[in-house]
């Protein structure tokens, strides 16, 4: 925490008071009944309101002025990279955040809770740690070894680091305890061939998909009784995007296929949305066995997940929190639950998680321009490519669509901007798909590496970007 500034306003002693808190130590001198104290008080009742001020509330008022004069403490301070502004008066209070016009808190036992909760620590807690008046430095010397360790795990925040770790120790058991039983069950990965189908785009394309994966699935197992086979991306396999000879006759081998299955292979498609009323999908509904996983349908069935996610994490959320993180995460299930796992962690030990904290720690719904990154590229700006990637994953942006767009700019800008980048850049490209498909790394870093490869011949050249 750091202090910015402080105004007092018939506080007191003080009728008219501006203090500016330069870096390093700040000197309060003066004789006694001047005010000194009353400044550290001040500071203390603009966070912890009455309870943190001496006597009652009506000796607050200076004496020097009238019975109607407006009281008024208001302190400016940093915390966690956030600016806030409190002012607090007599009857009412106002916290603002960030330079905001309006307040993220406007009542005094609503400011005061608040940044309680910012500021991790009781008033008491407080009062013996970080505001220590100089009689009062006995609190924690009078304290048992034991209770002094708890107390300051308590106030320096290391008792919700350990619940923290804990509770990730807790989910590591158990994730390794799952991925155990399922590795135990999968067959060895000598028997277990992917397959990505996002790049059947055209008919001859199809034709040789469909041709590889019948190869694939005639493929007798290797001292074992049973070959897995997955395709990923199927609905461009079971669907394609263009209609040809080619394609017809490649899906007439496919739906062979499908009514005489192999007996020692497991195909396993994963797909997006697929035509119910297709051939294709009617044959698998009789042929196959189909695992449909439940999909969130609109504004209001994200609201009601994050709010069931809660709540199965044994926390209350409000209303129009619920509302935020919907509104910024969309309908991907994979951000949705991603933000409301690193909420429930933020939250740790709160009574009810408020829309203060969900826009803290949860980033904006979306891009606001999807060739960013490309142009990014284009113009050897890595650092904002990078930026423009995180983005893009971070929203739930498949790999392999960010793979083909990618793939896109070497083909159609590269020729033209950097025809001297092309060959090493569609080495890249091509390297990055391989290893995507045979899960050679993780698809960030995978991405990432690519991205820095792009920039780097454009970062010595300089050229211009140009917009998509």
């Amino acid at each position: 925490m750091r202090l910015n500034s402080l105004r007092l306003c018939n506080f007191r002693q003080h009728v008219d008071t501006f203090i500016a808190f330069d870096s390093g130590l700040t000197g309060i001198i003066g004789p006694n009944g001047s005010g000194k104290t009353t400044i550290l008080e001040a500071i203390a009742w603009a966070l912890y309101g009455q309870d943190a001020a001496r006597g009652k509330k009506e000796t607050i008022r200076s004496l020097s002025a009238g019975p109607g004069a407006r009281v008024k403490v208001e302190l400016d301070f940093e915390l966690a990279g956030h600016r806030y502004r409190v002012e607090r008066g007599l009857t009412t209070a106002e916290l603002f955040l960030d330079g905001a016009d309006s307040p993220i808190a406007n009542s005094l036992t609503g400011v005061s809770e608040m940044l309680r909760r910012r500021l991790g620590m009781s008033r008491e807690e407080f009062f013996n740690t970080y505001f220590t008046g100089q009689k009062e430095l006995d609190v924690m010397a009078a304290m048992a070894p034991s209770e002094r360790a708890q107390f300051l795990s308590r106030v320096l925040g290391y008792e919700r680091l350990r619940v923290a770790q804990r509770l990730v120790r807790e989910k590591a058991r158990l994730v390794g305890a799952e991925a155990s039983g399922l590795r135990a069950a999968l067959p060895d990965a000598a028997n277990v061939e992917r397959i990505h189908a996002g790049d059947m785009t055209t008919g001859d394309k199809l034709a040789d998909g469909v041709s590889t994966l019948i190869d694939a699935v005639r493929t007798l197992p290797m001292m074992a009784p049973r070959r897995v086979v997955i395709v990923f991306q199927a609905d461009a396999l079971l669907v394609p995007k263009r209609e040809s000879e080619a394609a017809t006759r490649a899906l007439d081998r496919l739906e062979a296929m499908f009514k005489s299955p192999e007996p020692q292979t497991t195909l396993v498609l994963v797909a997006g949305t697929i035509d119910k009323r297709s051939r294709l999908y009617k044959l698998l509904a009789k042929q196959a066995t189909l695992v449909e996983c439940g999909a969130i349908a609109d504004q209001a069935d994200a609201e009601r997940w994050v709010r069931t996610r809660a709540a199965a994490a044994g926390a209350a959320i409000d209303p129009a929190a619920a509302r935020l993180i919907a509104e910024r995460a969309g309908l991907d299930v994979k951000r949705l639950r991603g933000d409301v796992d690193r909420l429930m962690l933020y939250a740790l030990g709160q009574k009810s998680i408020t829309v203060e904290d969900v826009r803290d720690l949860v980033g904006p719904a979306a891009l606001q321009d999807d060739w960013a990154m490309t142009n990014a590229i284009e113009s050897g700006q890595a650092g904002a490519a990078l930026r423009q990637l995180a983005l893009m994953l971070d929203a739930g942006a498949p790999a392999e669509k960010i793979l083909g767009q990618l793939g896109w700019l070497v083909r159609a800008k590269f020729p033209a901007v950097a025809p001297d980048d092309l060959p090493a850049a569609i080495e890249a490209v091509f390297r990055t798909d391989l290893d995507l498909k045979r899960s050679a790394g993780d698809a960030r870093v995978l991405l990432e590496r690519l991205v820095v490869e792009l920039c780097a011949g454009k970062r010595a050249r300089g050229f211009a970007p140009r917009r998509f």
